[in-house]
């Protein structure tokens, strides 16, 4: 898909298409914080639209950079349509490996990584971490 298709697609017409039920939910809900998908356009729309701080969640390999500008020029044009200025993102929680991204790819600055791991319980509670062979996620540095 071309960066000015997917722009389109998800900064635009996803936009059009959920814009008005996501920012009613907003201001029915009141949310403290958002925390919506990097390539999510309507949680950003709704948290900028209630005057609510945002995070962004990273999934998986980041967008290449000139379909995440296309993306995000139409989205915050969709959103000046309806008298809202996004705000950035707060900060961006990622679970992705570095060594697992794109080469030459440029993290943004407000990023914190998180481990991709799941939670252990402590003491006291009867909940059991499933047994799962050790992987590792990234190849030994030389």
């Amino acid at each position: 898909m071309s960066p000015a298709t997917a722009g389109e697609l998800f900064g635009g017409t996803r936009v059009d298409l959920g814009a008005d039920d996501a920012l009613a939910a907003a201001r029915d809900f009141a949310p403290d914080l958002v925390i919506a998908e990097t390539a999510d356009f309507l949680g950003p729309l709704a948290a900028s639209g209630a005057g609510v701080q945002r995070l962004s969640h990273g999934v998986g390999i980041a967008l290449g950079p000139a379909s995440a500008e296309v993306l995000q020029v139409t989205a915050a044009a969709r959103a000046a349509e309806r008298g809202i200025v996004r705000a950035r993102p707060s900060a961006t929680v990622d679970p992705w490996p570095d060594c697992r991204q794109r080469d030459g790819r440029d993290p943004s600055p407000d990023r914190v990584t998180i481990r991709p791991q799941a939670h252990e319980a402590g003491p006291g509670t009867h909940w059991r971490a499933p047994s799962f062979p050790a992987v590792s996620t990234c190849p030994a540095s030389s």
